[in-house]
């Protein structure tokens, strides 16, 4: 360990048994971190940064079926005992989903049914994982080679709480049959102004609906459609400097009227009108949050209502992981993780596909040639090309999503519906 700039007092040791296992934490000079339990499979070490503390686990489970269940059911009940956010990283020796299996013979769920069951009964998160996802390979050429993703890391909810943006990052396998992996928080920096997204929570906003008439009110040159563009273009750069004042957070609102509250409480004698008036923002405060989250989740079966934010919360972090591109493979095979380098890879193969030699020609004339059964008859044409009419663009409007993905405009569905008597006539226009 001293190769590797440790100092042996700043390491813990779990000795291999026979030629097996074996495990070995080490942390630098000023990391303040103490070993809570440990066996012959894992150490688990408390973290303590600035107030903050957190718990790791370092695992290497056995690949055979029977100790592994009974490792971690041991494992689980440890975990039982941890009131403070960990998370467990190493070697789990199995994978859960079949396309974490490449080669060999064929995916079977037998194997991963401990560990699944794990999983599920202590609500654990993969929080993904940035570059080749193998962690494993027999270093076997051709048919006879496998590839495998034994290693991992496995969140507690409190974790990913407090560190919504982890992200596993797997290194090369040069020199060993595994990749190493690196746990990090902050995996990743985005650049350039958030973009703009109308807030579910601003519907019933005086304020809002005063910048709106405003907005609505300036005489506008141009087409229908430019003219709804342009003010909609207006108004989201109104709602954008509001918006940053803060007033409209409600979170922070809520911590603000939680202190008030205690603090009035505390007087003598309590102002107990002041008190329920409190109460009764801090309750629009709290539903404004269950608003803010629920849009953010786009969770259309579950409705607002029985405090749901947390639920919320989750399926949003889920989201926001599993659209994130951490990275992209250029022609070189080389991975590029800059933010310019991604796009510029996207923007080229799009060019690409879009201007290959490859493209059908002459699709009339292949379409001419289907054996289509039943052609578009006068009658259907007639009712496709007839007048749009404006109770038609309003029926369409509301059944849209009211909190489902914005356009280019950056308005949802709720903006239209809550301010139809204001733009519904603009709205009209450009469509008509």
């Amino acid at each position: 360990m001293r190769g590797l700039g440790f100092d042996i007092s700043h390491c813990f040791f779990v000795d291999a048994v026979d030629a097996s296992g074996g495990l070995v934490v080490a942390w630098s000079h000023g990391v303040d971190t103490s070993v809570l339990f440990h066996s012959s499979f894992f150490i688990c070490s408390q973290v303590n940064e600035e107030g903050f503390s957190y718990v790791v686990f370092f695992v290497y489970i056995s690949c055979n079926l029977a100790e592994r269940a009974v490792q971690l059911s041991h494992l689980r009940e440890i975990c039982g005992l941890i009131a403070l956010p960990y998370v467990i990283i190493g070697d789990f020796n199995t994978t859960l989903l079949a396309s974490e299996k490449d080669g060999g013979r064929e995916w079977s769920v037998a194997p991963a049914a401990s560990l699944r069951d794990f999983v599920h009964d202590l609500g654990l998160h993969d929080p993904g994982f940035q570059g080749d996802q193998f962690t494993w390979t027999n270093k076997r050429m051709g048919a006879t080679c496998i590839r495998e993703r034994l290693d991992r890391a496995l969140c507690s909810q409190a974790w990913m709480d407090a560190f919504p943006e982890t992200l596993v990052k797997h290194f090369t396998d040069q020199g060993s049959d595994h990749r190493a992996l690196l746990l990090s928080d902050k995996p990743y920096s985005r650049t350039g102004r958030p973009l703009f997204r109308f807030d579910a929570r601003w519907a019933d906003n005086p304020e809002v609906r005063a910048m709106v008439h405003y907005v609505w009110s300036e005489e506008v040159q141009g087409t229908p459609m430019f003219r709804l563009w342009e003010r909609l273009k207006k108004l989201r750069h109104l709602l954008y400097d509001w918006s940053r004042a803060g007033t409209t957070n409600s979170l922070r609102n809520i911590k603000t009227l939680q202190a008030e509250i205690d603090r009035i409480k505390s007087t003598h004698p309590v102002d107990w009108d002041m008190v329920k008036t409190l109460e009764s923002e801090l309750s629009h405060q709290w539903e404004a949050e269950e608003i803010y989250w629920q849009q953010k989740s786009r969770v259309r079966w579950l409705k607002k209502g029985d405090q749901n934010s947390a639920y919320f919360h989750t399926v949003t972090r889920v989201r926001r992981k599993n659209n994130f591109v951490a990275g992209l493979q250029n022609d070189d095979g080389e991975w590029v993780t800059e933010e310019n380098g991604k796009a510029a890879i996207a923007t080229n193969f799009y060019q690409a596909l879009f201007t290959s030699e490859t493209q059908v020609q002459n699709m009339a004339d292949r379409v001419a040639g289907l054996p289509i059964a039943h052609n578009v008859t006068p009658q259907m044409n007639a009712h496709l090309t007839a007048e749009v009419l404006p109770s038609e663009v309003r029926k369409t409007v509301f059944a849209m999503g009211s909190k489902q993905a914005p356009g280019s405009d950056s308005f949802t569905g709720e903006f239209f519906k809550a301010f139809w008597d204001v733009v519904g006539d603009s709205v009209v226009e450009a469509v008509i």
